[in-house]
């Protein structure tokens, strides 16, 4: 596990694909998927060759969308 987190310009602290991160919403930053963790588990990869990385976003932001 890292000592020291990455953070972006604003602060905000940076996770990668493969990495433990705690519950929470998790938004990928070159993407618009979403991902939400229901308990401390690993972040997916993105499977497209290139490193994913992932910013933390609070629950008020996430758009649930209905199901049809």
């Amino acid at each position: 596990m890292r000592k020291v987190p990455e953070t972006d310009m604003l602060g905000n602290e940076l996770f990668l694909a493969g990495e433990l991160a705690p519950s929470g919403y998790y938004k990928q930053i070159d993407g618009s998927q979403i991902v939400e963790l229901k308990h401390d588990d690993l972040l997916p990869a993105c499977l497209d060759g290139r490193v994913t990385c992932y910013t933390r976003v609070p629950p008020s932001v996430i758009v649930k969308r209905p199901v049809l």
